[in-house]
């Protein structure tokens, strides 16, 4: 006797990352705020001895790395509170009606700007009347953005950047992405790129917390974590090829 057990092996695979998210955030929210006032106390101190050193000589270029250090460890704390909200039990979303396509509109402008003559092209097929979803605007761009720096990472001799929209009602959700997820209209945002892709093996931990493919730095692989951790506060879920 045989039994397919691809949904349940799947099921348990998104509760443990979860369950994964769960405990960063906890830990993250514990000491995000307490690692932010000791870092600005080394920060402000720097600076101030930094104005009373001649500058060009080697203490004073020692002083300017230790303020140069002190960003990076901001970043981090940033970083980690922004695990925090998407991760801690304790943490919630306040949603509002809000248009994707204005979203992805907005999206697309910055990066046009930011990636100008870097051989990019840019396309969006969203309805302007496409019904609003409920979530939080400034959360829904920055997931966006993650989603298509990570789609123009993988473009590094250029190519197209595709976003699709549409609506759909759902009856039956497939819970392996989200076992809370609900039957309902919903909005449906897809992205696609003409990069060169992933191995299975990358892509079975795409949204684990601190995994990365890039090279290893101080502030990695937390991105698509946040993005996936979001989406699913609000009731949504989203997948990848």
């Amino acid at each position: 006797v045989f039994r397919d057990v691809t949904s349940r092996h799947l099921m348990a695979q998104t509760s443990l990352a979860r369950q994964k998210m769960e405990a960063i955030g906890t830990l993250a929210q514990g000491i995000a705020h307490d690692f932010n006032i000791l870092i600005g106390n080394i920060a402000a101190h720097a600076s101030a001895l930094a104005e009373s050193l001649i500058p060009n000589t080697k203490t004073h270029e020692d002083v300017e790395k230790i303020i140069e250090v002190t960003k990076e460890a901001k970043d981090l704390t940033s970083h980690l509170a922004d695990l925090a909200q998407a991760g801690a039990p304790s943490a919630h979303t306040t949603v509002n009606p809000v248009s994707t396509a204005q979203v992805v509109a907005d999206c697309f402008k910055i990066l046009e700007k930011t990636f100008a003559g870097h051989k990019v092209e840019f396309s969006a097929d969203v309805p302007d009347n496409m019904p609003f979803v409920m979530a939080d605007a400034g959360q829904l761009l920055d997931s966006l953005i993650g989603i298509f720096l990570n789609s123009i990472d993988a473009m590094p001799g250029g190519g197209r950047l595709a976003v699709t929209g549409s609506l759909r009602n759902i009856s039956s959700p497939n819970r392996r992405f989200n076992p809370d997820a609900r039957k309902g209209r919903y909005g449906i945002l897809r992205v696609t790129d003409t990069g060169q892709g992933m191995s299975r093996e990358t892509l079975g931990h795409v949204f684990e917390p601190f995994f990365t493919t890039k090279e290893p730095g101080l502030i990695k692989g937390v991105g698509l974590t946040i993005v996936q951790a979001t989406i699913l506060s609000w009731g949504g879920w989203i997948t990848v090829q």
